[in-house]
């Protein structure tokens, strides 16, 4: 995806995951000039407000990438389950891990698993 934003979308649902985006195996994705602000997963035990990157995903971000006021009980803004995740020149702020852990990002890694955070914020998360 390259420029614009997602806002003020949801996941509904017992195990709902990512309020924005939702990825599954064997996947690349690349992110450029994105907002991802005022998602949020409902339900027990969601996870990724803004994003779930699921089992050999590659995700990439370049030139300004924003996180912002995204909500799931796991993982504010992100989830990732033994993803390669690499965050560039991103803001991530105002997150919330609405029950459990990660304000900002939970990573789950069993495997061949990477977060790489470079250039980026990561603040007032909870």
């Amino acid at each position: 995806m390259v420029g614009g934003s997602l806002e003020r979308n949801r996941a509904v649902g017992e195990r709902a995951r990512g309020g924005a985006i939702s990825t599954n195996t064997s996947v690349t994705m690349e992110l450029r000039d994105v907002t991802l602000q005022d998602n949020q997963v409902v339900g027990p035990f969601g996870q990724g407000g803004a994003m779930y990157i699921n089992e050999d995903v590659m995700l990439q971000t370049d030139g300004v990438c924003a996180l912002h006021n995204n909500a799931a009980e796991f993982g504010g803004a992100v989830a990732m389950h033994d993803a390669r995740v690499t965050l560039e020149n991103c803001s991530i702020t105002g997150n919330s891990a609405t029950q459990y852990d990660g304000g900002a990002i939970y990573a789950v890694a069993t495997g061949n698993a990477a977060l790489r955070i470079n250039a980026s914020t990561v603040s007032n998360n909870r």
